[in-house]
């Protein structure tokens, strides 16, 4: 059957809301985080509140808003690589302040426009180009993040509101099994109850290793679906160079002959590679009664195909028919040779032996290949032979990834075959909403071929009875009198009531008819019942009953409060963590100009599985001890981030948006973290609710005057910030929040000030002294100062001699006047003149007699020296170090060091952290190689690794972010018998397959065969991998 859906050729704004129930966010419970720092801030409504389904849909509202308020809606999510992903949308708030997404449409100007209620979902794009959001682990749910900004500017406003929600994989109760018998890996998936249930195999595409979250959204809806992985996997091919059909043959019959799997034939899923695949099963192989393929191929495409004595030859490629766009993105939908023509028409699979009805969904815009062509022959194909004529379902504007319902187009992304990035094809809008439309179709064929009747023999309407007696009492849902029987090319529309909601409810849900969709239907096929009993579920029942609470609690992170004041203590918490488990815990935070911080800190979770920063040490990491707000002073420039920059907010009316992510394992500085296990976001803010900022430009005076709420007087202050120039004025602010009115007063390289600091007027600062001082809210008689570093000086000036200043406060200044001169009346005042020259950097020396000073010990004793982050930095590893005899740890990280040396005398040296300086070779390590067993020096310009052949008990080598080009210095590794775990992301070498992590892995382990973990990622070997080693 050919079928084009007419709401998706018209690409109708109002497509969700026809295919898919609508809960009301205004009667419906909510969990949403506004603002804590202002009194009547708007809040966010959704609608289930905390927890969904990925394939569901999310009612967003937002209310407390202004009349007719412009507001700017932004999604963050984050796949588990740390990858953001973000979407945004321009509204205005109605005139009673409220704000539904299902009514009301997205202006101009955000990542959508019109009426489109889950717009901000499937308008999420990466922010790393080229990247898919892929979901790895289906037990942890992806945290979607929402906000609500004031206004429609570019940056966005002040954040008004926020809120966080869940959008899961696997429902209550469904069975996640891994799956190793014989040679099959895979992953099934079984329902609640007690089955037998329809059998689904599901295969991905190329790319390899195990995807499991489409099987297990199948699996919601009442199918056995196993995820079959077929190369790229544990101990599966490395490489698509050869299938070979037994491996498949041998799935069929574990799922034909598994006591959940209702017979006596099951269905196959594919899509691209993984479609194709299940047309060749569905060809030779025995026990298939249904095949549903996505954008597949109908010729065997990119490996060879063998099945006994048969052989089907890939199809052949022209690659000069590939087009390059300017930005090098490949265009490959024209590279494949006719599978009906010469010696290609081998490749064509023979899929007119098959024995099982076929649906072919088609996106008409895919670019990796010509979808609609290849589902036209097969259709011809089977005719030609006397066979049924397969559905087609093609959609108008749809690439090829057609995935489950609201996961975001990919436009672009590597092609694992090509090498290079690819267009997938597609336009987002009418993709998502063939997403939709497909993941219906799927569930409808094979609700309709695998229930082990002929379709169309029974005319027994689809009611709540024949739902549980053949999907199980998974749901309890009510039971619309009558049912709804289905006749064919129709469309169903409830007129059911529900009954009144238990106590989280707000009275009777009296729209229950509106909030179930119109579902479009394949002519000739019955309303499944799992869809429409799942349609009045959602529309009706409790979101409580829908979503229940995991069966083991999650790991979890909480900061208190999450929006606080930046000069304000909050207190951090984990839990859901195993008993005495060793986590990291890492602070991410980035400046205006997209600098980013970060801090991290070794810690091990209690007997209750619980860490509060208030009361445990840290055990390593940028901190020791218990230091409650340790990751945040800590926080120092991150990566390849410039050096010795300072973390300066420049708008304080924005807030500093801190990280806070939670990894497995003790990861060191510089290191690549272990998995994130659970994480937060906390707003650090400069401003409260009712501190005013006034933009002074009072004679020559420049800044900003800070009053706090209230009708005053207040005692005055001005600020001076050191000789970055400049309007600086965070202090100031928080100073207003504290009671004081704060002039944050500039003095030079700012607006009409002097661009440079060559010479000072003391009057300058006279006058914006009297200013503050005869200013209405300013409390008398006098005015105090408050200055760091040149203004400390300036400062101390002004209280000199000026009348007005009363008080002063110097923080790092020098009593002299230094650098510019200063000038009062006919007094000067010359600056103090640097010599450079004399300036010296910390030697070792030095740094151990500061490091006896500050832990009572004698250096020579310590089994562990911290000499990292000196001020000024050393430069040279001295012969002092060869006091430290008995020395087993010593770090050196963040300094200026260029070369290794002087380490022969430790003897005992067991762990050597050098990340972050300025070395260029190993030359030296060899001091140490009979004691060596970890080496940290990540972020320096190593490019060869000539010498490191004789650190013989080497097992930890972090070399992250250095110059490292060339496999042959990377073959080197292999010289280390003992070596385990290696930390290379960041060189060149690894940055040439950024976009390919799994070609990365085998390369490098195909030359260090005996890495256990590599950029944190732990290697599973195969059994024969096993063996070959012992």
């Amino acid at each position: 059957m050919w079928r084009v859906p007419g709401p998706l050729c018209r690409a109708s704004s109002r497509g969700w809301q026809r295919r898919l129930p609508w809960p009301s966010p205004a009667r419906t419970p909510v969990m949403a985080f506004p603002c804590s720092l202002s009194s009547a801030a708007p809040s966010i409504r959704l609608s289930p509140a905390t927890r969904s389904l990925f394939d569901e849909p999310l009612a967003i509202a937002v209310q407390g808003l202004g009349p007719r308020q412009p507001v700017t809606l932004r999604a963050c999510l984050r796949d588990e690589t740390g990858e953001l992903f973000q979407a945004c949308a321009r509204y205005q708030a109605g005139h009673d302040g409220g704000l539904d997404l299902a009514r009301c449409p997205a202006l101009p100007g955000g990542s959508f426009c019109g009426l489109e209620p889950m717009g901000l979902l499937w308008a999420l794009q990466p922010q790393k180009p080229f990247w898919r959001l892929v979901k790895r682990d289906v037990q942890i749910p992806f945290v979607l993040e929402l906000e609500v900004f004031d206004g429609h500017g570019d940056p966005p406003g002040r954040l008004l509101a926020q809120a966080q929600h869940e959008r899961g994989f696997l429902r209550d109760g469904v069975q996640r099994v891994p799956v190793r018998d014989g040679r099959i890996r895979a992953m099934l998936f079984l329902p609640p109850g007690n089955g037998p249930f329809p059998g689904i195999i599901d295969l991905c595409g190329v790319g390899g290793g195990l995807l499991e979250y489409r099987a297990c959204l199948l699996a919601n809806y009442g199918f056995a679906v196993l995820s079959l992985a077929y190369y790229g996997y544990e101990d599966l091919p490395k490489q698509m160079k050869e299938l070979h059909l037994e491996y498949f043959e041998e799935a069929i019959n574990y799922m034909l002959q598994h006591t959940q799997v209702k017979g006596p034939g099951i269905g196959l899923l594919g899509i691209s590679k993984g479609g194709e695949l299940c047309i060749s099963m569905a060809s030779f192989l025995k026990g298939i009664t249904a095949t549903a393929v996505i954008n597949g191929s109908v010729a065997n495409v990119g490996a060879v195909l063998r099945y006994k004595d048969i052989t089907i030859p890939p199809l052949g490629l022209s690659p000069e028919r590939i087009k390059i766009s300017k930005s090098g993105i490949a265009d490959v939908v024209d590279a494949l040779n006719n599978p009906l023509e010469g010696p290609d028409r081998q490749s064509f699979i023979p899929l007119e032996k098959a024995e099982c009805r076929f649906l072919f969904i088609v996106g008409q815009d895919d670019h990796n290949w010509k979808s609609e062509f290849f589902a036209v022959e097969g259709s011809k194909r089977l005719q030609a032979h006397g066979k049924e004529k397969p559905e087609i379902v093609c959609y108008p504007g749809a690439g090829h990834y057609i995935e489950p319902p609201f996961f975001p187009m990919c436009a672009a992304s590597m092609h694992l075959l090509v090498g290079k990035p690819v267009i997938w094809g597609g336009e987002p809008k009418a993709h998502c909403e063939a997403q939709t439309d497909a993941w219906q179709q799927i569930q409808g064929f094979f609700c309709k071929h695998l229930k082990g009747k002929p379709s169309g023999t029974s005319s027994k309407p689809a009611t709540q009875a024949t739902f549980l007696e053949e999907w199980g009492p998974a749901e309890r849902f009510p039971t619309p009198a009558g049912g709804y029987p289905v006749t064919p090319g129709t469309r169903v529309k409830s007129e059911a009531r529900s009954t009144e909601w238990d106590s989280w409810g707000a009275g009777r849900l009296d729209g229950a008819a509106a909030a179930l969709p119109f579902l479009p239907l394949a002519q000739g096929c019955r309303l499944p019942a799992a869809i429409m009993w799942r349609a009045v579920a959602v529309a009706s029942a409790p979101a409580r009953a829908l979503f229940r609470a995991p069966r083991r609690p999650a790991v979890s992170v909480a900061v208190s409060p999450a929006a606080a004041l930046a000069d304000e203590r909050v207190q951090t918490r984990v839990a859901g963590l195993g008993p005495g488990q060793p986590v990291t815990l890492r602070a991410v935070a980035a400046d205006e100009r997209g600098c980013l911080f970060q801090s991290c800190a070794h810690y091990r979770a209690d007997g209750r599985g619980e860490l509060h920063l208030g009361t445990d040490a840290s055990q390593g990491g940028d901190y020791t001890g218990v230091e409650p707000m340790g990751l945040f002073w800590s926080l120092a420039p991150a990566g390849m981030e410039r050096p010795y920059q300072r973390l300066v907010p420049r708008s304080t009316g924005t807030p500093l948006k801190v990280e806070m992510l939670v990894h497995e394992g003790h990861s060191p500085p510089g290191a690549f973290p272990g998995p994130v296990v659970a994480k937060a976001e906390v707003e650090r803010w400069f401003t409260a609710p009712g501190v005013r900022r006034i933009r002074l430009k009072e004679g020559r005076v420049r800044g900003s005057l800070f009053l706090p709420p209230g009708d005053g007087p207040f005692p005055g202050v001005i600020d001076m910030y050191g000789d970055e120039g400049g309007l600086v004025e965070f202090r100031s602010s928080l100073l207003a929040t504290r009671g004081f009115a704060a002039l944050s007063l500039p003095y030079f390289d700012f607006e009409d000030l002097p661009k440079v600091m060559k010479e000072f007027q003391l009057e300058y600062f006279e006058e914006a002294a009297r200013f503050l001082q005869r200013h209405p809210k300013v409390k008398g008689p006098g005015v105090g100062v408050i200055g760091t570093g040149k203004g400390a000086e300036l400062a101390l000036s002004m209280i000199t001699f000026l009348p007005e200043v009363v008080a002063a406060v110097c923080i790092s200044g020098c009593s002299s006047n230094t650098v510019a001169d200063l000038h009062y009346g006919e007094m000067t005042l010359p600056g103090l003149r640097f010599d450079m020259n004399k300036a010296k950097a910390t030697t070792i020396r030095g740094a151990l007699a500061k490091w006896e000073e500050k832990n009572g010990q004698k250096a020579s004793e310590a089994k562990e020296v911290k000499l990292y982050g000196q001020i000024p930095p050393v430069e040279k590893m001295d012969e002092s170090l060869s006091t430290l005899v008995n020395c087993e740890k010593l770090s050196l990280s963040t300094n200026c060091i260029e070369r290794i040396d002087n380490l022969s005398n430790l003897k005992n040296l067991r762990i050597l952290s050098l990340g972050r300086n300025n070395i260029k070779n190993l030359n030296g390590l060899e001091a140490v190689r009979e004691t060596l067993e970890e080496l940290w020096i990540s972020y320096n310009f190593i490019e060869k690794l000539r010498g490191i052949h004789v650190m013989k008990k080497l097992k930890v080598l972090y070399m992250s972010n250095n110059l490292v080009k060339d496999w042959a210095e990377f073959v080197r590794l292999a010289e280390l018998p003992l070596l385990e775990d290696l930390v290379f992301v960041g060189n060149p070498l690894q940055q040439k397959y950024s976009s390919d992590q799994n070609s990365w892995i085998e390369e490098a382990t195909k030359r260090v065969p005996k890495l256990k973990k590599l950029d944190g990622v732990v290697l599973i070997k195969g059994e024969e991998d096993e063996e070959g080693t012992n």
